[in-house]
Parts: C-alpha cells; sequence; structure tokens
C-alpha cells in the first residue's frame, strides 16, 4: 500500500485552490505568469501555509527517474526565491531542501546539455 503523506484537504479552500494554481501555472504558464506566482509566493506571508506543500513538490521534480530539465531549473527556482526572501520561515524545512541543493550541486545524474548542468549547478549554489 502506498502512504499519502500529505493532504491538500488539510489547507483552506483558498490555499489549496492557490496550490494548484500555482503548480499549473509553473509547469504551463508563460514566463510572466510564472514570475508573478514566484513574487507572489515570496511576498505574501498569507501563503506561509503552503511552503511545506512546495517542498514537496519540489522533492518530487528531484527524485523522480525520468527528470526534465525545465523542471529541475523550476525547482531551483522556487527554491531560489523561498530562500532568498524567506530564510527564517524555511528554516524548519531545510533539511528537506539541502539534499536537492547538494544533490544539484555535486551529482552526476543530471542528463541533458552540459550548459544546462552548469546552469543548475550555478544557481544551486547561489
Amino acid at each position: 500500500t502506498t502512504r499519502k503523506f500529505f493532504s491538500l484537504s488539510l489547507l483552506p479552500k483558498k490555499l489549496r485552490y492557490f496550490y494548484k494554481y500555482f503548480i499549473t501555472v509553473l509547469e504551463k504558464g508563460t514566463q510572466k505568469e510564472q514570475f508573478a506566482c514566484l513574487e507572489s509566493l515570496s511576498e505574501d506571508s498569507g501563503l506561509f501555509p503552503l511552503i511545506p506543500y512546495i517542498v514537496i513538490y519540489i522533492n518530487k521534480i528531484f527524485t523522480t527517474k525520468n527528470q526534465n530539465m525545465l523542471k529541475l531549473k523550476l525547482g531551483i527556482r522556487i527554491l531560489y526565491v523561498l530562500i532568498w526572501k524567506n530564510f527564517y520561515k524555511i528554516q524548519p524545512f531545510i533539511h528537506q531542501i539541502f539534499p536537492v541543493l547538494i544533490n544539484c550541486i555535486i551529482g552526476e545524474k543530471f542528463s541533458g546539455i552540459k550548459e544546462d548542468e552548469q546552469l543548475l549547478k550555478y544557481f544551486s549554489v547561489k
């Protein structure tokens, strides 16, 4: 049997909606929409309850077998926004974030163009 480690049903309806919208826009939206979502995540303190769910989403991106370089970059961008603007809020989740960052910096399991790998490592270090 598989366990569900988190449930969106624990969030208020508006936050569930924003989480689903956030993930949809980040995966399929335009660059302008993605920027607006990331900015909203970094600026709006009312979205703090979403952070554990977003960290789990990022971990899923980095632990899947078929990794897409665009999704990996997206995961790093999300982490960058969360850490840069909200470090004090993200501290309880740092133990879930460090393995992702370390894997980006020294891991060799990324497939794709070497330039993309170097860019991913650069943003992970930053």
